[in-house]
């Protein structure tokens, strides 16, 4: 099925290629309204697991840039491994939403846990991420911690069921510094695997990673690397703009990359939503549409 495309060949490209749309090196707080990522400082967490098949309930201080106390109830925490890491990118999905949220975004120092490329191919052209396991690997990774309407409009832009399925990753820490931190949370895993076209899972540039042994590629490398591996005569920017404006061209390459993936490694994955073959979970009891929890 051939859908419409917006903008020329070369816009569609540099749209592929900006992904994942600049996350800040910082944590910051989102909010809908807001012009740029407001820095801010963590000063309290508290977390409430229910219980090993349950994701924590935090409850968070924050002080802001130039000054300022918020105060967060009620949130769960979200790992991000692609562009909800991206200030540019929420912003972009909430207005498209028509929702107004405010929620802090942590830097953590993730224990064994990776940014890698999934296998398949984004509506809107890019190679999109997905969180992988890797033993040793201490990445830093951005942590939103969300009300259930915030993960409710996060929900509807990942096609659950489709290319990603919401997990419960336990057992990694989450280290925000000055003995803070969490050893669970919830992330996006892609349904599709782990995009390994040489055996191993390919990392993303934008997401740095201590003691990792696998390879980093910029979104270029990973779009280049799969139109030749497809033979694909076109420039690139036509090949990317050929799987954005044809499903049916798109779900071919999509089950190309299928022949190479790998599994996500990581043990113990609990399936919120989505319906992963993964043992279930639940969300917190607490954790009710409609409750701010700010």
């Amino acid at each position: 099925m051939t859908t419409k495309t917006s903008g020329a060949p070369g816009e569609i490209l540099a749209r592929a290629l900006a992904y994942p749309y600049q996350p800040p090196d910082f944590g910051f707080v989102f909010g809908a309204g807001s012009e740029a990522p407001l820095p801010l400082k963590l000063r309290r967490l508290s977390h409430f697991p229910a219980g090993p098949e349950t994701a924590p309930l935090a409850d968070l201080e924050i002080e802001a840039e130039g000054g300022g106390i918020r105060r967060y109830g009620a949130r769960v925490p979200l790992i991000a491994a692609g562009s909800n890491a991206s200030f540019l990118r929420l912003r972009s999905k909430f207005s498209e939403a028509g929702l107004e949220s405010e929620f802090p975004v942590l830097l953590a120092r993730a224990h064994g846990l990776v940014a890698a490329y999934s296998a398949h191919v984004s509506s809107y052209g890019p190679v999109p991420g997905t969180l992988a396991g890797e033993a040793g690997a201490v990445s830093l990774l951005h942590v939103a911690f969300v009300d259930a309407d915030a993960l409710a409009c996060l929900n509807a832009s990942e096609a659950l069921g489709k290319n990603y399925a919401l997990a419960l990753v336990s057992g990694h820490r989450l280290d925000f510094g000055g003995g803070l931190g969490l050893d669970a949370g919830l992330a996006y895993i892609s349904m599709r695997g782990v995009h390994a076209p040489s055996g191993a899972p390919l990392r993303l540039t934008a997401f740095r990673a201590e003691g990792s042994r696998l390879s980093a590629r910029s979104q270029r490398e990973i779009l280049d690397g799969l139109r030749r591996h497809l033979a694909s005569r076109a420039p690139l920017e036509d090949f990317v703009a050929e799987q954005v404006g044809d499903e049916a061209v798109r779900l071919a390459r999509t089950a190309a990359m299928a022949a190479t993936a790998r599994n996500c490694g990581i043990s113990g994955l609990r399936c919120v939503a989505g319906g992963m073959a993964a043992p279930p979970a639940e969300l917190p009891g607490a954790f009710t549409p409609g409750r701010s929890g700010v």
